[in-house]
This record gives structure tokens, C-alpha cells and sequence, in this order.
């Protein structure tokens, strides 16, 4: 692409702005210096501009935020995945592999989930809660839309039936709490055919 031009405007420029006398004519206030305006706006398309300069954004998006997850599964935390009385889809395996490398490998804080209605959210959230709690993390916290509450707790007994939910509404949510906190044994997982694992 060849480089638009610049415009360069000639402009009165005043080097003393202050004129305590009032002078019409203050010492210095008229000397010329060429300035840069800014160039008009273009009117490029979308399209046109994903053409013209999407793949130098691209590198500079994976120069700046290189990926974490490569494709290639960790082989425990797939074993782990197929001791769920509920398994996830291929596609949804692949979310809980990457979000699982972003919190315990890459040792991020935080990671979102943004995915369509009836992609599996839930179930891979799950999943990845299992494979927190394998690795260590004794509790997971779900926070939920009241009407949905009995739902996730419906959704994680059916996917790991040993799992200790506790829902904190209500009157007594401190009293939950304590009793969560006073919680110093670690269930394990165990797999569905009934023995331990």
C-alpha cells in the first residue's frame, strides 16, 4: 500500500502568549511555523481495513498475548475427564483442557468462559472444577442466578456424584460457611464403575 500522504498546513504561531500590557503587537507574537494538521479521516470499509491490516494486527495480538494452550491435551487431566459420571464432548474437553493449562500450568487467577446458550457451559465448568480439585483446590465456588441454584447442584451430583454442595442462601449462610471452613479432608474423585480412584 502506498503511504497517504501528509498534510502540512503554514500558521501564524505566537511565542509569547502572555501580553500583560495589552500591546497590540507583543514582541516575538508573529512568526510563522509550519505546523502538522491531522490527516482527514479515511472512509475505508471494514473489509477493505481486515485486508489491508489484519495480519500485522494479528502478530502484534500473538506477539503481545501468546497462546497458552497448544492443542495438545494433558493426558491425566483427559484420564481425569473420563472417570466423570457425565463426560464432556470432544469440543468442550478441548475449552477444559485450555482454561485448566490458563489456571494451574500458566498459574493465571482467572478465566472466562464465553460460549453460546447450550454449548455446554455448565458441564465444562464442572469438569474443570474436578480437575481443580485434583490438582489441589479443595473448593470451588459457583456463583449463580438464584433460579438456577437447584440446577447447578442437580448438574454437579449428576456429573460427580461424591461431590459436597452446599447452597448459601438464606438465614444460615454464615453458619454454612463455618462449617465449610471447619471441612479439613479432601473428598477424592472416584470413578463411576464403583471403585475408588
Amino acid at each position: 500500500m502506498t503511504e497517504r500522504p501528509r498534510l502540512v498546513q503554514l500558521r501564524p504561531f505566537q511565542r509569547d502568549v502572555f501580553n500583560p500590557g495589552g500591546d497590540s503587537n507583543p514582541r516575538g507574537s508573529v512568526s510563522a511555523a509550519f505546523q502538522e494538521t491531522p490527516p482527514e479521516p479515511a472512509n475505508l470499509a471494514l473489509s477493505d481495513f481486515v485486508d489491508e491490516f489484519g495480519d500485522r494486527l494479528l502478530a502484534a495480538v500473538r506477539r503481545q498475548n501468546p497462546p497458552i494452550y497448544d492443542g495438545k491435551p494433558d493426558s491425566h487431566r483427559d484420564a481425569l475427564m473420563d472417570r466423570l459420571a457425565r463426560r464432556p464432548f470432544p469440543a468442550q474437553r478441548e475449552a477444559v483442557q485450555a482454561f485448566t493449562r490458563l489456571l494451574l500450568d500458566a498459574g493465571e487467577p482467572a478465566v472466562v468462559l464465553n460460549a453460546e446458550m447450550g454449548t455446554g457451559k455448565t458441564i465444562m465448568a464442572i469438569a474443570a472444577g474436578a480437575l481443580m480439585h485434583d490438582a489441589g483446590c479443595r473448593r470451588t465456588l459457583v456463583l449463580s442466578p438464584p433460579h438456577l441454584v437447584y440446577k447447578w447442584r442437580r448438574e454437579i451430583k449428576a456429573t460427580t456424584p461424591d461431590a459436597r454442595v452446599w447452597i448459601l442462601n438464606g438465614p444460615d449462610t454464615l453458619q454454612k460457611l463455618f462449617a465449610l471452613r471447619a471441612l479439613r479432608a479432601v473428598p477424592e474423585l472416584r470413578r463411576t464403575n464403583g471403585s475408588s480412584g
